[in-house]
């Protein structure tokens, strides 16, 4: 939530009131009678200061909440560079006698012939371990197959902070494809332009409950597809890398190409919209769940008390918790951001702190 709208208004029309009345009174004692004041506002300057600490803490707010989403993404590349690394590798070995002991190198304890889920599953941890997150992201128990994954997936992630991250139905490959069918839809349950707005909004919700479009998927999203047109039970992992093209037999993004996948278990890249059936898709978009994750993490380090804080920030570090006891919960606030986004923590220590800097209060107001 954004602090600014949240706060400042609202500061604002507190100031209003008690300096305009506060004012009126003032100047009316010294007016002719008859004659009405002048309407002019008169800021304290302890309130002005108070404002504009808050203005400072949201660029702060804004500067955290944009690397938390540039570490995010940071993660979810990683975990795209691993599954087109893995496919480079498996590919010269399908259809060889060497394919099953390419594919248990590359992905060990993997059920060979059946290791499309496995494997997104260990490409993603090892992406994650990378960097160091000891997040889980997809639960264990959905590693096995693509129903299992299915299944935890909407469990772990159904609360109203996930909302959006887990899209199922008929996937459209834009947005102009999916408003075309909407319109056709609410056309067939007689929603017109002269419908009651509860009415279209209530159908225009039911259709996004069963479909969506490909523009608002992240690249790394894990689709789940029809092993072939038509299927029911039987379905195959692949992942979803966005809009791209094949030179020279690697994936390239790009904005004016196709959206096109790679998957574990017959490793290839090719066009998702032309390869697979996308009338009954399930995907899960791992950016989107990375980024309230990381979220979610930092805010649980924030509410650390104060010797936890100082064990986090000294750990893997030559700093000694001794020189941390005197600093101010604030300063500990901001070490503890500093570790978290890997920057480093003896230079800034070193640095002077800012002279507005973000309270634990301010946080919760800011997220909500």
């Amino acid at each position: 939530m954004n602090i600014y709208k949240k706060v400042f208004p609202y500061l604002l029309i507190g100031s209003a009131v008690v300096f305009s009345k506060n004012s009126t009174m003032a100047q009316e004692s010294h007016l002719p009678v008859g004659q009405k004041p002048k309407t002019e506002l008169q800021v304290p300057g302890n309130l002005v200061a108070k404002a504009a600490m808050i203005v400072d803490y949201k660029k702060q707010y804004d500067i955290m909440k944009s690397r938390l989403l540039a570490r995010a993404e940071n993660t979810c590349d990683m975990y795209i560079e691993n599954m087109l690394a893995a496919q480079k590798r498996l590919k010269p070995a399908l259809g060889t006698r060497g394919y099953r002991a390419a594919v248990r190198r590359e992905l060990p304890g993997a059920p060979v012939g059946m290791h499309c889920m496995y494997g997104q599953y260990t490409q993603l941890m090892r992406a994650l371990n990378e960097n160091g997150d000891t997040l889980t992201v997809i639960p264990k128990n959905g590693k096995s197959a693509c129903v299992a994954f299915k299944d935890q997936m909407r469990r772990k992630y159904a609360r109203p902070e996930y909302d959006g991250v887990i899209k199922e139905g008929r996937v459209f490959a834009s947005d102009s494809a999916y408003n075309a069918e909407l319109k056709k839809y609410l056309a067939k349950h007689g929603i017109t332009d002269k419908s009651a707005p509860n009415a279209r909004a209530a159908a225009t919700a039911e259709f996004a409950r069963r479909n969506f479009s490909a523009e608002h998927v992240s690249p790394g999203s894990i689709w789940i597809v029809p092993r072939f047109r038509g299927a029911k039970t039987k379905f195959h992992a692949i992942m979803f890398l966005g809009q791209g093209q094949v030179q020279a037999g690697e994936f390239v993004p790009g904005k004016t190409g196709k959206y096109m996948f790679t998957a574990h278990n017959r490793e290839r890249i090719g066009d998702v919209f032309e390869a697979w059936d996308m009338s009954n898709v399930f995907s899960a978009d791992i950016e989107q769940i990375l980024q309230i994750e990381y979220e979610r993490e930092l805010k649980r380090l924030e509410s650390m008390p104060r010797e936890k804080m100082i064990e986090y920030i000294t750990n893997g570090t030559e700093i000694s918790a001794k020189s941390l006891q005197a600093l101010p919960r604030t300063e500990l606030l901001r070490l503890v951001h500093a570790k978290y986004f890997g920057d480093d923590v003896k230079q800034i220590m070193s640095e002077p702190a800012p002279k507005l800097i973000a309270m634990e209060h301010q946080l919760q107001i800011a997220r909500g």
